[in-house]
This record gives C-alpha cells, sequence and structure tokens, in this order.
C-alpha cells in the first residue's frame, strides 16, 4: 500500500491532534488549578491555626491580666507559737486597694468549760493596699449577737470574697479564686442547712476589735 504524501496511514489526521492537544492543555490547566487551590486551602488552614493560636495567646494574656490583683489577697489561718494562740491573717499584696471584703468562717470557743463550734462572717469596708492584718483570735472579735468578745482557740476559713480595684466580683471557695459565684453559694446553702439543722452551736456575724497592720513582703510583685 503507498503511503500518502502527508505520512503514513496510521498517523492521526491533523484535526484529531488538534483534539489530543486540546485536552492535554484542559487537563493540565484543571491540573494547575487543583493544585492552586489546594495550596490556597492548606494557606488558609495554617492561617487559621496562627490565629486560633494568637486569640489563645491573647486571652490568656487578658484572664492573666483580669486575675493579676485578684490573686494577691489572701486570707488564712495562722498560729502565734509563742503565745500560743489562733489567728487571722488578711493580706492584699497588690498595689490597689480592694472593697467589701467578706470571711466566712467556723470556730471553736470554750465556755463553761465545755468547747462549742460557731459560724461566723465578718469584713472590712476596704483593705488598703500592701497591708497585712493580723487579727487574734483571743481577743480580736466582737461578738454582735452576745455584745461581747469571742476568744477562739480554733478557726477554719471557709470562704471569702471581695471587689477588685475596677469593680469585679471575686469569690475563693475550697482555695479557688473566680469570678463564677457558684461554689459559693452552694457552700452558703450547705451552711444554712447546717445551721438549721443545729450543728453549730452559735452563728452570726463578728466585729474586728483588735488589729495588727503590717506590710506583706514582696508587695506589688507577680
Amino acid at each position: 500500500m503507498a503511503e500518502t504524501a502527508g505520512g503514513s496511514s496510521s498517523d492521526p489526521p491533523p484535526r484529531k491532534w488538534r483534539e489530543v492537544i486540546k485536552h492535554s492543555i484542559t487537563g493540565l490547566t484543571a491540573l494547575g488549578i487543583f493544585g492552586a487551590l489546594v495550596f490556597q486551602g492548606v494557606g488558609t488552614y495554617l492561617q487559621y491555626l496562627v490565629s486560633k493560636d494568637q486569640l489563645a495567646q491573647s486571652q490568656e494574656a487578658n484572664g492573666e491580666r483580669t486575675r493579676a490583683q485578684a490573686s494577691k489577697i489572701a486570707v488564712w489561718r495562722a498560729w502565734e507559737v509563742d503565745q500560743g494562740e489562733v489567728q487571722i491573717q488578711v493580706m492584699n499584696r497588690s498595689l490597689d486597694p480592694i472593697g467589701w471584703l467578706t470571711v466566712a468562717m467556723e470556730g471553736d470557743y470554750r465556755t463553761g468549760g465545755k468547747v462549742h463550734t460557731g459560724t461566723y462572717t465578718f469584713g472590712f469596708g476596704t483593705v488598703p493596699p500592701c497591708t497585712l492584718l493580723t487579727i487574734s483570735g483571743k481577743d480580736g472579735f466582737y461578738h454582735t449577737r452576745s455584745q461581747k468578745a469571742r476568744q477562739f482557740i480554733n478557726i477554719k476559713i471557709d470562704a471569702i470574697d471581695f471587689s477588685d480595684t475596677v469593680g469585679r466580683h471575686w469569690y475563693e471557695t475550697d482555695g479557688e479564686i473566680t469570678q463564677d459565684s457558684t461554689a459559693h453559694i452552694e457552700r452558703g446553702e450547705r451552711r444554712l442547712t447546717a445551721i438549721r439543722e443545729g450543728e453549730y452551736a452559735e452563728t452570726g456575724n463578728l466585729e474586728v476589735q483588735k488589729v495588727k497592720t503590717s506590710e506583706p513582703a514582696g508587695c506589688g510583685e507577680n
């Protein structure tokens, strides 16, 4: 069989070559678009991860700034070894005052040769900055109901609450400082139930009548 002038009889016609080239270009273009979309998607996801991390860091920093003063407030029971006397110490280690500090506590006191347990609250309108208050359990409290000084031989701090310098309210129950009052309210409800059931010999408010003031170590430090 004779060959044609343009090539062998097995070669595809020019039109077929054009179709093959056209489809090849279309496929390469689609592949390129797909690759670009994948690259863009990966870039967008990485940008999302970076933004999420930055947001988390910003929220953490804001939370630390919000808690900065609250974390420097503490109330605890102390013991004066030399005098054998239980005490309460109230500390504001920040450079700003706090307001409306209220302390809930249990206290054991002795009357008539017997030891009784009561539940009490006492507070301060303001605790100045850089201040450590020491209250004697022996003669530092005045019981408003009995109109007498209450002498404690043991004290347990149950909870505190206070307002920071910008008016945010804080609660500490079971050693955790938070702006969520849920645990604080639950503790109060348990306390009221115990009072109704007669678990305490005495309840009421205390007024601080004797207090020593000093400056805590490391005032203003983180």
